[in-house]
């Protein structure tokens, strides 16, 4: 876990946000000609195949309608992320980019429990033989890699979730980590906005694991992370 804690990890890889868009193979190739760990964001296609993109509408990054669970590998290939050359990357891709160059912090972006995104993951990353910890909002798909993956280090996000629309018991129980008996996190990832905070400092003082903090993306937040928090999930900086 050495990497998690003392390297800063590029935010959707390293990018500015337009010409070089977040979780863009230009993006991730930029941060491993940095030597820099990459967070990423994972979904499942409506064909199986698995998809490096953050938000589950199309809109704000390709301009599209509907979702992207419901669109094909093929489908997602037609579309351009913020109206430039790029395009929304297969896993499998940037995995054969990165390779072993540097770790990576995989986000899984699931409402779902089935398990079905969980295993096609673990086996890709398997597959790669890259450095990975997997990391969720959702801890039931944590549960399954405490299953069926152990080994594999899991860290639970959370934060107030004030730009997040779900029903007031969902947002009290994951903001409070009451669900952290079915993740068993080997770290926790919280909200730089949200810290300090006692639900974290009792999940921490509990079970003593380190804490990500997200997203670091001014100074004054860098220097508030450094003293509360064992790393950070950046960008827009250079940490």
């Amino acid at each position: 876990m050495a990497w998690l804690v003392e390297r800063p990890i590029a935010h959707r890889g390293l990018h500015d946000g337009r010409a070089v868009p977040e979780n863009s193979m230009a993006a991730f190739e930029a941060a491993v000609a940095a030597s820099t760990p990459i967070e990423l964001d994972v979904h499942l296609l409506a064909d199986g195949k698995l998809a490096v993109f953050h938000d589950e509408p199309l809109q704000r990054m390709t301009g599209a309608e509907g979702r992207i669970e419901e669109r094909t590998s093929a489908e997602i290939k037609q579309l351009r992320l913020l109206d430039t050359a790029h395009r929304i990357p297969l896993l499998d891709e940037v995995l054969d980019l990165v390779g072993q160059a540097v770790p990576l912090l995989v986000d899984i972006k699931t409402r779902k429990t089935h398990g079905a995104l969980e295993a096609l993951l673990f086996d890709a990353l398997e597959a790669s033989r890259c450095t990975y910890v997997v990391e969720s909002f959702n801890p039931c798909s944590l549960r399954w890699f405490r299953k069926h993956a152990p080994r594999v280090l899991r860290g639970q996000l959370s934060g107030d979730f004030r730009d997040t629309k779900a029903p007031f018991h969902q947002k009290f129980l994951l903001s409070r980590y009451y669900l952290n008996f079915l993740s068993a996190p080997d770290f926790l990832a919280h909200d730089i906005r949200c810290l300090p905070n006692r639900s974290v400092e009792r999940q921490r003082k509990r079970r003593r694991i380190p804490l990500l903090a997200w997203t670091v993306r001014t100074d004054e937040q860098l220097t508030a992370a450094r003293q509360l928090a064992d790393n950070i999930i950046f960008e827009a900086i250079r940490p």
